[in-house]
């Protein structure tokens, strides 16, 4: 679908290969493969992924570097790969920030909930997000690339939309490193998740906190808080003087889950 938008970065056109069960399941797969990967410029062979078309949280991911894979491991998961509808060769990239956007999807149209910065292991799982909120409840990801990443979310759940799906939704992006120029680079769409996500959940904790957090700290018209959502947090951080700490009743206590606002620092 983001190939079918545009929405692939240049660095990558023709370096996302797509393949199909029947391929997986071949014979040759592993060669097929290698094939490919010779096909690709030696940035992009240093570190790379096979990960199901259809996945959550890097579950399933075959590792691969210096262009090629381990052929005992390649062999265990290209049958399993096959039974998620296939797979999805890409090359790694050197992420610097990762991104959802989240959405609700209706017969009549598709509604912007929220965008937030992701914070995500060096796996791939998620830990918790972080971003803006306004008085109005408006959240935001605080990133430059703001528009750009809701533009696309909005075109995908659109696209979506047009399938027949209906529902809440969240696309998840990120920024990177691009490998022969060294900038900053976006690619605005990575995956939809057709569901309820955590990122739901998140804006969900934010907007309902949002009166207490107004009378602690005055948030006004025209004014923006940070916050910093983790779903465990064994050390969670202590609120500056200028900040909000929301407690979760029961569920505090060590690696409970922790939601902080704070006042940008004065410049």
């Amino acid at each position: 679908m983001a190939c079918e938008e545009g929405l692939v970065p240049p660095v990558l056109r023709g370096r996302i290969d797509e393949l199909e069960p029947e391929a997986l399941r071949a014979a040759d797969a592993a060669d097929a493969i290698d094939a490919r990967l010779a096909a690709w410029p030696a940035w992009a062979r240093a570190r790379f992924t096979l990960k199901p078309r259809i996945g959550s949280s890097a579950r399933g991911r075959v590792a691969g570097a210096d262009g090629r894979v381990d052929r005992e491991t390649l062999g265990a998961a290209l049958a399993r790969l096959a039974e998620r509808g296939g797979a999805l060769l890409e090359p790694w990239l050197e992420r610097r920030a990762d991104f959802s956007v989240q959405l609700h999807v209706a017969s009549e149209g598709v509604t912007v909930l929220a965008s937030l910065e992701q914070e995500v292991a060096p796996s791939g799982v998620f830990l918790g997000h972080r971003g803006e909120i306004d008085s109005r409840g408006r959240i935001f990801s605080g990133h430059p690339a703001e528009e750009s990443l809701r533009e696309a979310a909005a075109g995908v759940a659109v696209a979506a939309r047009e399938r027949g799906y209906v529902g809440p939704c969240g696309v998840d992006g990120f920024s990177f490193r691009e490998p022969e120029t060294g900038a900053e680079a976006l690619r605005p769409v990575v995956e939809l998740n057709a569901r309820f996500t955590a990122g739901t959940v998140t804006a969900g904790l934010i907007r309902r906190a949002l009166p207490h957090v107004k009378r602690a700290l005055g948030l006004g018209p025209g004014e923006r808080l940070r916050f910093r959502f983790r779903l465990q947090d064994a050390e969670p951080p202590a609120p500056s003087d200028r900040g909000f700490r929301v407690g979760f009743g029961p569920a505090d206590g060590p690696a409970a889950p922790s939601l902080v606002f704070d006042r940008a620092p004065e410049s």
